[in-house]
């Protein structure tokens, strides 16, 4: 920016307006395009405002500076002065006469939101009339208080000897522009009913940017910013890599991130706690809170939880003012305070607070769990309530559709839009749970992270329209739980296994039927040996029978799972094994194949689940999987630190082994 900062902090002391105003001459050639604007006494304040991009040119080469100016331009101007973001704020305007889409009508909308301007009294703004000196004057209060800013009063202005003449309403706003010294008459007279021009509404934004506190952090272009964080923070770390990528999208820089214990730098965006200092104090913070703070050159975001470090790092950037650079203030991060992530939801072009869940009449509590978990999501998106009822609807519904199908664990759904309705279809004992998560992780963001954690991602606004797709999962039966390893804790909300019928524990079970050859914690058996083969597949079909099975009913599992240790057979045949099919997971297929094909005649529905976990979670080379046996992945080796589609090396390895798997 080119700002003369040498003549504004001589001018901040002569803040003065008036038909012939009070200004200092100067010597140099103005740097400015316009062919009007002579050395006179208003060139140094209109030089500032058009580097400030407060003000503009009629034309590439007019100012323009003795004529008029409208009320919107003035109200424009200030909005500028400001650094505020005002997008958006002009789509419902309180004024009869002033529509959306306008040049102006955000800077309209955002003054009368913040209540720098009133309109006229009778309903209009009049944006196009001319500015009187009294309603710049009104103007001028109000934007001064909402700035915050703090000037002396000037004992040595006398009163205006025209003050009789005043109207009601300009009474208090003279008075103290009077005082202040922002506004001063001519021969001893205010003149409130005189219009005032170009130049003179520079004269006095140039002697208000020095009060106005415009320091700002700069993005665009070449910025010597990094990002600080504590490395070993999880959530920093999300909210981090979020804030490069949108900072990335935006301004078409990447920001290097660094950890907390490297070289302070001059200007850092710093983000959760840090050994930088706690320049955010977020113990009385409620929800998901978060601050965004400026001092300096460096930028603090700091929230009460992960969710709001995430949402304030976003929030960051969706304040930026977007112009011929992005800059962030400190009245942008006044803007609005986060609540609900999801400003604005709508379906097929419909307000989403018209809709209702329709689920058909059943006692499945999977149905209606889920039914209801529809409208809680929404509301902890946009903050909306809706209705959930059994039946159905012929406007404005979110449509549970029960669908029969011979599997009875067929998890195939389908999500499409019809009419103002979006109908999810699917099998009630998984599909119709399947296609609902889905269509709130797809379409609403909302993302299940654990028992109790779940995140909603923000968006200024979705509209969910057009929708239509099916799918049928790959994987044969999901399964979330997060406190044990057997079936015993299954929440009602994710009770992905209903109705399956288990004859063993479901992890490190092969000690369970092989007690003479292995210890859970010890050692693994050999897994070419027929003699371990025999005394397996005996185990299995006594736990079988004791559990009064029956031949031929439908779908049931049972586990066999290498026992929880690394100490896996070094016999001849077994190491040519782990050889052939290029890890010990292909020795482990073949004998969980070899127990399968054997029990298939009698039980030709039985599922034989085994683990794909630690030593076995690379998928074998040279081997098929039996069609009734179901490989579990469990990817005990995850990176903590980022959610599973993120591309760091750990998470990668884990994608590799699913597409080989699959």
């Amino acid at each position: 920016m080119k700002l003369k900062k040498a003549w504004l902090c001589i001018l901040c002391l002569v803040i003065v307006f008036s038909t012939a105003l009070v200004g200092l001459k100067i010597n140099a050639e103005p740097d400015l395009p316009f062919i009007d604007v002579p050395d006179t006494w208003f060139t140094v304040a209109i030089e500032s405002v058009y580097n400030e991009g407060i003000m503009k040119g009629k034309s590439d080469n007019i100012f323009d500076p003795t004529a008029k100016i409208t009320r919107a331009e003035v109200v424009t101007a200030f909005s500028r002065v400001a650094i505020t973001k005002t997008s958006g704020m002009g789509e419902k305007l309180p004024f009869v006469d002033t529509i959306s889409g306008q040049w102006y009508s955000d800077s309209v909308g955002w003054a009368a939101e913040n209540g720098i301007v009133s309109g006229r009294g009778n309903g209009s703004f009049s944006p196009s009339d001319n500015i009187t000196r009294a309603e710049l004057a009104s103007i001028l209060t109000k934007f001064v208080a909402y700035m915050g800013i703090s000037l002396q009063d000037n004992s040595k202005v006398d009163a205006f000897s025209d003050a009789d003449t005043f109207d009601h309403w300009m009474i208090e706003p003279i008075e103290t522009v009077r005082k202040n010294g922002l506004m001063q008459g001519s021969n001893g007279m205010f003149d409130p009913r005189g219009n005032a021009t170009r130049a003179e509404i520079a004269q006095v934004i140039n002697n208000l940017l020095p009060h106005t506190d415009r320091n700002a952090i700069i993005l665009d272009g070449n910025t010597d910013y990094v990002i600080v964080i504590d490395t070993n923070n999880a959530s920093a770390v999300d909210a981090a890599e979020r804030l490069v990528w949108q900072i990335k999208e935006l301004c078409g820089i990447t920001l290097d991130i660094v950890d907390d214990n490297a070289e302070a730098c001059s200007k850092e965006i710093i983000i959760g706690k840090t050994s930088r200092g706690n320049k955010i104090n977020t113990s009385k913070m409620i929800r998901d809170e978060y601050e965004i703070k400026v001092d300096g050159s460096n930028v603090y975001i700091d929230a009460a939880s992960s969710d709001g470090l995430y949402s304030g790092s976003v929030s960051f950037m969706n304040t930026c003012i977007i112009g011929d650079d992005m800059r962030f203030t400190k009245k942008s991060a006044e803007v609005e305070k986060f609540e609900y992530p999801v400003k604005e939801l709508t379906i097929n072009g419909h307000d989403i607070s018209k809709y209702t869940v329709y689920y058909p009449a059943t006692d499945n509590i999977e149905v209606i769990s889920v039914a209801n978990d529809i409208a809680y999501y929404i509301k902890e998106a946009t903050g909306v309530d809706i209705d959930v009822k059994t039946g159905t609807s012929g406007n404005y519904g979110i449509i549970l559709d029960i669908t029969e199908s011979d599997d009875k664990f067929d998890d195939s759904f389908s999500v499409r839009s019809v009419g103002t309705n979006i109908i999810i279809s699917g099998h009630e004992n998984r599909g119709v749970l399947y296609g609902a998560y889905d269509f709130l992780e797809q379409y609403i963001g909302v993302r299940y992270l654990l028992t109790g954690l779940d995140y909603i991602k923000p968006a200024d606004k979705i509209d969910i329209s057009n929708v239509e797709y099916t799918e049928s999962p790959t994987f044969e039966f999901r399964r979330y739980c997060d406190k044990t390893y057997n079936n015993s804790d299954i929440s009602i909300k994710h009770k992905e296994y209903r109705d399956l019928v288990w004859g063993s524990e479901m992890a490190h079970t092969l000690d369970s039927y092989d007690g003479d050859f292995s210890s859970q914690y010890v050692n693994q058996p050999c897994l070419t040996s027929d003699a371990v083969f025999d005394k397996v597949l005996d185990s299995i079909i006594y736990t079988l029978e004791r559990s009064n099975y029956t031949k031929n009913e439908s779908t049931d599992v049972i586990s066999i799972s290498p026992n929880d240790n690394s100490e896996w057979c070094k016999c001849n045949n077994c190491l040519s094994s782990y050889d052939k099919y290029g890890c010990i997971s292909g020795t482990v297929i073949a004998f969980v194949n070899r127990i399968a094909e054997a029990l298939h005649e009698d039980y030709p529905t039985l599922k034989i689940q085994t683990l794909a976990y630690s030593d076995t979670a690379a998928a074998p080379k040279n081997i098929k999987v039996h069609p009734n046996v179901v490989v579990q992945l469990r990817p005990v080796d995850r990176c903590n630190n980022h959610l599973p589609n993120h591309n760091c090396h750990t998470n990668k390895k884990i994608e590799q082994n699913i597409l080989d798997w699959s």
